[in-house]
């Protein structure tokens, strides 16, 4: 699992590759920006509302975490789908 630093981080990173600031992002600026660095982690609900607003799906958001510490795409959507196959899905 990734730490809070972490994902704040790659949430800025996305945040800026897709030219939109702090304040388009929730609830408010303050907590966008506590999120991304790494001193509070947004609910579910948070989580989902940003990725959305970011025009992302919310996988993909967590996703760009993992592909930005070194994890390759393909190594990344073959874990998740035999994953995915082994839960009978």
């Amino acid at each position: 699992m990734t730490s809070k630093s972490d994902f704040g981080a790659a949430l800025r990173e996305v945040r800026l590759l897709k030219q939109l600031p702090q304040e388009s992002l929730g609830p408010s600026q303050s907590f966008i920006s506590a999120v991304e660095r790494g001193i509070r982690n947004p609910t579910l609900e948070k989580f989902e509302q940003i990725a959305e607003l970011l025009g992302v799906h919310p996988v993909t958001l967590l996703a760009y975490v993992s592909v930005r510490d070194g994890y390759s795409v393909e190594a990344l959507l073959a874990r998740i789908r035999q994953e995915l196959q082994d839960l009978g899905r």
